[in-house]
């Protein structure tokens, strides 16, 4: 399998692939960007993970499922961010709340904004 990650911080970008160099894994590629956005182009996936709060679901990794893929993302709610999966069937998005949780805001275009 094949991982993407993306980071916005380019130095901190850069330590997460010496320390994945030095542990001796090969498949993550550590990418510079807004995380918020995704990767278009070299969508879709079967499945994203978000590690930051996000105000809702961002729209451009909704449309970045494939058939079937799931995006989890912590959802700011009143009292909790809400660790929620979404999953793609056909046209239709379904959603489930796993549970409560706490997360750094995700910064970004379809985030908490810079």
């Amino acid at each position: 399998a094949e991982v993407l990650t993306i980071e916005r911080h380019a130095e901190l970008a850069r330590e997460a692939e010496e320390v994945l160099r030095g542990l001796g894994v090969t498949n993550v590629e550590v990418i510079v960007g807004d995380g918020s956005r995704g990767l278009p182009e070299r969508a879709p996936f079967d499945a994203i993970a978000v590690h930051a709060t996000a105000p809702g679901p961002p729209a451009s990794l909704l449309e970045q499922l494939a058939a079937d893929g799931r995006l989890v993302v912590p959802v700011a709610s009143r009292g909790a961010d809400m660790l929620t999966l979404y999953r793609r069937h056909g046209d239709e998005i379904s959603t489930e709340v796993i549970g409560p949780c706490r997360f750094v805001p995700l910064i970004g275009a379809e985030g908490f904004g810079d």
